[in-house]
């Protein structure tokens, strides 16, 4: 980690329970041509639409939408915790990226402390 922890979830503001929203849409936008192409809309994408059965991505996709997805945000996310058929599904992707989120914020405020030398994360919510 850094020695600031930004977390980037403001397109809709910055109520965190946009956070899985603001995943899903990135991730809307991202494979917009793909899902397009396959004559998805992506007004109503269902939840449980796995990029990865349906051809979106592959095996080196998934690891680059991970990738992306801590980038764009500036997170770093724990997969183990995520059942490995959720992973490319965008509904539990989203709301994992969203709990590691949280987890992050709150350990980053725990973590802080005053002696000299040791630098701690800063947490700013955009």
């Amino acid at each position: 980690m850094t020695d600031e922890l930004s977390f980037r979830f403001s397109r809709n503001g910055s109520d965190e329970t946009h956070y899985s929203a603001e995943v899903r849409q990135f991730l809307v936008e991202r494979y917009a041509p793909a899902l397009s192409s396959a004559g998805v809309s992506l007004d109503s994408l269902p939840d449980d639409y796995d990029l990865l059965e349906r051809g979106m991505i592959d095996s080196i996709g998934i690891l680059e939408m991970i990738g992306a997805v801590e980038a764009e945000f500036e997170i770093e996310l724990d997969l183990e915790p995520l059942d490995a058929e959720s992973l490319t599904k965008i509904g539990p992707f989203c709301r994992h990226v969203e709990g590691s989120a949280h987890a992050q914020v709150k350990e980053s405020a725990y973590q802080r402390d005053d002696k000299p030398g040791s630098a701690r994360p800063i947490v700013r919510l955009a």
